[in-house]
């Protein structure tokens, strides 16, 4: 399954921009959960959620470099999951 990190403009265009997505998605059997960056939860920490929630497919939706940056995050903290070593047992 997909995970969309939208990072839009600061605008009223935005619950628009999701639902095109959704509409845009849906069809092409891509679609997943979408999670909106605002000023309360930033692309950073939907990425980090998203990564959290188990998504392998991270995608990145909006212009700025934010959206790169959430992407480089994404892929360090996965990659630092994968490196963990589990716990001894006593």
């Amino acid at each position: 399954m997909y995970y969309y990190v939208v990072d839009p403009p600061n605008n009223a265009q935005t619950p628009k921009i999701a639902q095109r997505l959704q509409e845009l998605i849906t069809p092409l059997g891509i679609s997943g959960e979408i999670g909106i960056a605002s000023p309360a939860r930033s692309a950073e920490e939907l990425t980090y959620m998203g990564v959290d929630k188990g998504y392998t497919t991270i995608i990145a939706v909006g212009g700025d470099a934010s959206s790169a940056f959430a992407l480089g995050e994404a892929f360090q903290r996965s990659t630092d999951w994968h490196r963990r070593t589990p716990p001894a047992h006593a």
